[in-house]
């Protein structure tokens, strides 16, 4: 009984340790974030009232905008606890400054979304508008309106570190790769490398740690996406050389088709997050802080890189 005693103290030691280890990384990185806040500064932009009748006028009148976002994406949109972080959530933080005012980021309504769900949540009205790593492909801009792109990115693979055999796309050729259900990163990889063996998974973050314990050989989508992966467990990915971009992958943010006047309104405030260096700001705070490379400001209505 003795042993029996012992063996469960030191088990309880063990958990409450391993508790305050995490809970110290976190005071860590929050105080890592808040001092990077502070170098960086607060945004500037500034209310424009002149907000079209419809889906933004309608969000004013109910003194709320529901943005759909990714909860599972360092860097680009990752619920930690209650609250989101990533430059996609920055970026609607930025738009509710736009709509409501000084203090109107805190009047925007996040809702977890996935490849899966983010369109029929734009036609159901559930959320007013979308901003989750959504490209602007062609057959998209057809069936639902879209401002942007804010980001420009392309398509490549995260395999793991000690994995030397996959240094191109080619080598995907029979290997095992996951991507995320419902992700256009599925045909583009088929269109690519046909012999890769794609399976799918709910989302990137389940892909990720499946490519860590060697379910599977990859995981392919957007640079940006793996590069938040990476940040994360610096150690455990590699990420192919970024030369092994193989598509254009322009973030817009997405509304239900019809939403012109909405777009136009967005795509001005863009501009003004270029123009009044908040967009660097939002860059600094998340993806400039895991030590990517700033990139040029996309050219609004621009889809492609050529």
């Amino acid at each position: 009984m003795r042993k029996f005693r012992t063996a469960v103290v030191a088990g309880v030691a063990v958990a409450l340790f391993a508790l305050s280890a995490c809970a110290g990384q976190a005071s860590k990185d929050k105080e890592e974030a808040d001092k990077k806040k502070e170098e960086v500064g607060d945004y500037v932009m500034e209310q424009d009232k002149d907000v079209p009748e419809g889906l933004l006028a309608d969000a004013v009148k109910d003194g709320k905008l529901v943005v759909g976002v990714k909860p599972d994406q360092p860097l680009i949109g990752e619920k930690k606890g209650s609250t989101y972080e990533g430059f996609d959530i920055e970026m609607a933080k930025l738009l509710g400054m736009r709509l409501f005012g000084k203090g109107g980021e805190e009047k925007v309504e996040f809702k977890e979304t996935t490849s899966d769900n983010r369109e029929a949540f734009l036609n159901s009205g559930e959320v007013d508008v979308v901003i989750a790593s959504y490209s602007m492909y062609p057959d998209r801009v057809k069936q639902f309106s879209f401002a942007g792109p804010y980001l420009f990115t392309g398509q490549n693979a995260l395999v793991s570190a000690e994995n030397k055999d996959i240094k191109t796309i080619d080598d995907l050729a029979g290997k095992k790769v996951c991507i995320a259900k419902g992700s256009g990163s599925i045909d583009n990889l088929k269109k690519e490398n046909p012999k890769a063996k794609i399976e799918t998974r709910a989302n990137y973050g389940d892909c990720a740690a499946q490519v860590k314990d060697g379910t599977f050989d990859a995981v392919s989508t957007d640079e940006t996406i793996l590069y938040g992966y990476k940040s994360q467990d610096k150690e455990a990915f590699r990420i192919l050389d970024s030369s092994e971009n193989f598509t254009d992958e322009p973030y817009g943010i997405g509304m239900k088709k019809g939403n012109d006047a909405a777009k136009d309104y967005i795509n001005e405030m863009i501009k003004a997050a270029y123009e009044n260096e908040d967009w660097d700001k939002a860059f600094e705070l998340t993806f400039g802080a895991a030590g990517m490379e700033k990139p040029e400001y996309p050219e609004i209505g621009k889809i492609t890189s050529d």
